[in-house]
């Protein structure tokens, strides 16, 4: 997208845009780190460390034919979710549930029962970031 403006200015009210990445945000390798960075953007008094383990990533999403709605209320059945990023170009959703529990129940009921969308059989996985000695605590 920067390539993009780069190569083709946009400007507004006769005022060229200047478009640029945040340098902590370069590589998009770390979705979880832009969707808190998000979320406490909305929330400044969020505790960020302790965040991770509220996170759920959905996988193999398709690539069309569902709404954001569905990919969240996926969630839902296990508790509130607080926030949600739906990352179409690959396929994937990471949701956050209200607490650790709802989380991890979410997880361990969805490796038990994959759930379907369409002709796709969702992956669920807890955060990266969240050691295995805590989910089994």
């Amino acid at each position: 997208m920067v390539k993009f403006y780069t190569c083709f200015p946009m400007t507004l009210d006769g005022h060229q845009l200047c478009i640029d990445m945040k340098p902590q945000q370069k590589t998009v390798t770390d979705e979880e780190s832009i969707f808190i960075a998000l979320i406490k953007e909305s929330d400044p008094k969020v505790n960020t460390e302790t965040i991770h383990s509220q996170f759920v990533h959905l996988g193999n999403l398709p690539d069309d034919g569902y709404r954001e709605l569905e990919a969240v209320c996926v969630g839902l059945r296990f508790g509130k979710v607080v926030n949600y990023v739906v990352l179409k170009n690959k396929n994937k959703a990471i949701l956050q549930l209200d607490s650790t529990k709802a989380a991890q129940s979410m997880h361990s009921f969805l490796q038990q029962y994959p759930y379907n969308m369409g002709e796709h059989t969702l992956t669920c996985a807890l955060s990266p970031s969240v050691d295995s000695a805590e989910v089994r605590a």
